[in-house]
């Protein structure tokens, strides 16, 4: 798997049929459809598919709010991470092969 992007994850929030999502700007690098993105959250790593990305307004001058829309395991998973409060954590994108 190679390293192409750096996230920083401010906000998740669920939509209705749809899934989980990320919030926060890139701060280097691109994320594309089908990468993993890994993060910690209650001191456990995921890496988890983004199937989905949106763009926003600004939260600095010239960084877009980027959403990415991940694939969770279950129902539970999403409801944990809807609840959690990331405080500007780094993700590290991943393009390569499945590593759920």
């Amino acid at each position: 798997m190679t390293q192409v992007a750096i996230f920083q994850i401010v906000d998740t929030f669920l939509i209705t049929e749809r899934g989980l999502i990320l919030v926060g700007p890139v701060l280097e690098g691109t994320v594309s459809l089908n990468d993993y993105v890994e993060f910690t959250a209650f001191g456990k790593v995921f890496k988890r598919k983004v199937t989905g990305i949106e763009l926003g307004r600004p939260l600095q001058e010239g960084i877009p709010n980027t959403g990415l829309l991940i694939e969770c395991v279950d129902k539970l998973e999403m409801e944990e991470l809807r609840d959690w409060n990331p405080e500007k954590v780094k993700s590290v994108v991943w393009s390569g092969e499945k590593v759920l």
